[in-house]
């Protein structure tokens, strides 16, 4: 991870290392988190006070899912009302689980597939498409909300070459 100097702990502001499930047991971090999956790596604070998850290469970096492990007060502050409503709906919706990753199944309650809207979602599932390199090992993703399940975009796409 040639990027990790550049990330910092959302909540203390310090530095993070890169430490493996090897090193779990030091800082009474549990090997499975759940309904999320096995861990195999995380970040932690220079400060050891709190550890964010690795799962598949990918970085939990969000406060919230960070496990306290320090020693003193955990220093989170609680979530606004409406940001805790935000971040319940996004861990209560309907979702599957696929390779530890939980994907949202809300898109068609967001999204309107009507056929007057056809154009519209076309233009901005091909838009988004433009932003991604051909090629590359990472994405970074930034409270970009859910993205459309594949099974969904793909059967919208169909009905639209069917009606044509």
């Amino acid at each position: 991870m040639e990027f990790l100097e550049r990330l910092q702990c959302p909540i203390t502001k310090n530095g993070l290392e890169l430490i493996n499930q090897t090193d779990f047991s030091t800082y009474n971090i549990p090997n499975d988190f759940e309904k999320i999956g096995k861990l195999t790596s995380g970040l932690i604070d220079t400060s050891k006070q709190y550890f964010y998850p690795i799962f598949d290469e990918i970085i939990v970096l969000h406060e919230q899912y960070a496990l306290y492990i320090g020693h003193n007060e955990d220093i989170r502050e609680q979530l606004s009302f409406d940001k805790k409503r935000v971040f319940d709906y996004y861990n209560e919706v309907n979702f599957k689980v696929k390779d530890s990753f939980r994907i949202y199944e809300d898109s068609p309650k967001w999204v309107d597939f009507r056929n007057v809207s056809a154009s519209y979602i076309k233009n901005s599932f091909a838009k988004s498409s433009r932003f991604y390199p051909p090629t590359g090992k990472y994405i970074l993703d930034i409270a970009s909300g859910p993205p459309p399940l594949p099974p969904i975009c793909n059967r919208w796409l169909a009905r639209q070459k069917e009606e044509k």
